[in-house]
């Protein structure tokens, strides 16, 4: 299986009861506005985040972000939504 997210579901603090940490390491930090956007590496993955609130996060720091799995689009083998 294939699983696909967006960004406002990986949050720094747990989202559900369904949420799963995941931890990586800081690429880049963007602030947008009353936002941040965390571009995260997950062993050979870059991962992103749309985070509520100003994180000033810095490059190489290892940071425990939260997946709501209720929320992930899982697809098969021939990229059909299951």
């Amino acid at each position: 299986y294939t699983i696909g997210f967006r960004p406002h579901h990986i949050t720094l603090a747990p989202g559900s009861s369904e949420s799963i940490s995941v931890v990586g390491n800081v690429v880049v930090t963007e602030i947008s506005g009353s936002e941040s956007v965390i571009h995260m590496r997950v062993g050979k993955d870059t991962w992103v985040s749309l985070s509520h609130g100003i994180h000033s996060l810095k490059r190489g720091q290892g940071v425990e972000l939260f997946v709501q799995t209720d929320r992930c689009f899982y697809f098969d083998k021939n990229e059909r939504l299951v």
